[in-house]
């Protein structure tokens, strides 16, 4: 949410220990990862009108994936570099917009 920029106040115990047991399964690909969302979070962000971005994260057969929904202009978030990064993981970042909603996946073959 625009102003808080504690990501930490988002996440109850049992959220904190989901994220961490992902973490240690994606191992070295982890901080490529999270550099990535960072990356696009920044990008979506750069729109003044967007309030918040929705972040849903699924484990489904050893993919994880990480959806940022949010409302706004139908801005694609992912850059090159996002592409490249994503790349050295054997992972992809794609972009789609959806009924009125943006949504940016990040899939992390576990």
């Amino acid at each position: 949410m625009r102003g808080n920029n504690d990501p930490d106040s988002y996440f109850n115990a049992e959220k904190k220990v989901f994220i961490q047991k992902i973490e240690n399964a994606l191992n070295e690909k982890s901080s490529t990862a999270i550099t990535s969302i960072e990356e696009i979070v920044m990008n979506i962000m750069k729109d003044e009108e967007i309030e918040s971005i929705d972040v849903t994260i699924t484990n489904i057969d050893e993919i994880i994936t990480i959806t940022l929904t949010y409302e706004g202009k139908l801005i694609n978030p992912i850059t090159s570099e996002t592409t490249r990064e994503m790349d050295k993981i054997d992972g992809d970042a794609e972009y789609s917009p959806i009924l009125g909603y943006n949504r940016a996946y990040i899939n992390v073959p576990m």
